[in-house]
């Protein structure tokens, strides 16, 4: 947890960029031809 990683907003302070997160579901969302996220953030490769 950095500094960098808080964002304060109205509601109150919330946590991000948890880098590698596991989902508890099992339900994968990285899959061939499936794009997850937006075009504007995704990393270039």
């Amino acid at each position: 947890m950095k500094p960098h990683n808080v964002l304060l907003t109205p509601a109150g302070p919330r946590v991000l960029d948890f880098g590698i997160a596991h989902v508890t579901d099992g339900i994968g969302v990285t899959r061939t031809g499936i794009l997850t996220g937006a075009p504007g953030w995704l990393s270039p490769e």
